[in-house]
């Protein structure tokens, strides 16, 4: 009956869903695998590439882990190509950032139910357990093991950082040096309080396991004074 209203609400329309393009459905879709499009700018120079895995972002790094790892592979990187492999929050994106000359981050986000499982083993642990929980829960996000094993398939040399997504390294085809790089000796320093509740424990024993695994399967392991390399 308004002829008018309806070509107002018709342009209003159109307006309103203009920004949905068969290019951004498509980008959109692919934004996971973003990662494969990462191109290392020296390799002209013949430098070698180690793919570092940590279950946690490093950049900005805050905080003794981030740190560590952020600043050890920056300077590295004057000598080796050298591309981290991270977790992120659920509600973060894919992320490809070019952090230093040589220095790459490929921060692969949880999913909701991954990070929903994790919310309630945190709750009957009653602690955060991120790091701990990533071997139990890291099925829930099939593309940390799509991305890992890429980036291992390029490297000449893989590094745990942590012990915790050792797992994903394990099954990969042994022809490149493999190092577990030990922050502490994750058995002792989580029994504290972790062995506190029946999650807990379970926890506790899926830490012990891949500790076990990266210490005894890696070629190289990088402790952080004598006494943390002899236990």
């Amino acid at each position: 009956k308004d002829p008018e209203m309806a070509r107002r609400l018709g342009r209003k329309g159109l307006e309103t869903v203009s920004h949905i393009t068969w290019e951004g459905l498509v980008d959109k879709l692919l934004e996971p695998y973003n990662f494969l499009e990462l191109r290392f700018a020296n390799s002209r120079q013949n430098k070698r590439i180690i793919c570092v895995i940590s279950p946690y972002g490093i950049y900005p790094p805050v905080g003794g882990g981030k740190s560590r790892i952020f600043h050890l592979y920056r300077h590295l990187a004057r000598y080796y190509n050298v591309v981290v492999v991270s977790v992120g929050n659920y509600n973060e994106k894919y992320q490809v950032k070019d952090l230093a000359d040589g220095l790459f981050e490929v921060r692969v986000p949880m999913t909701p139910a991954h990070s929903k499982r994790q919310w309630e083993l945190e709750k009957e642990a009653g602690l955060p357990i991120s790091d701990v929980a990533m071997p139990r829960l890291m099925r829930h996000t099939p593309m940390i093991r799509t991305v890992i094993e890429h980036f291992v398939g390029k490297a000449d040399v893989v590094v745990a950082s942590h012990p915790f997504l050792f797992d994903a390294v394990h099954r990969v085809e042994r022809t490149r040096l493999v190092a577990y790089e030990s922050h502490n000796v994750e058995t002792k320093l989580k029994a504290a309080y972790l062995k506190r509740t029946r999650a807990g424990k379970r926890l506790w024993r899926d830490t012990a396991r891949v500790e076990r695994g990266a210490a005894r399967q890696s070629d190289v392991i990088w402790a952080t004074s004598a006494d943390e390399a002899k236990e």
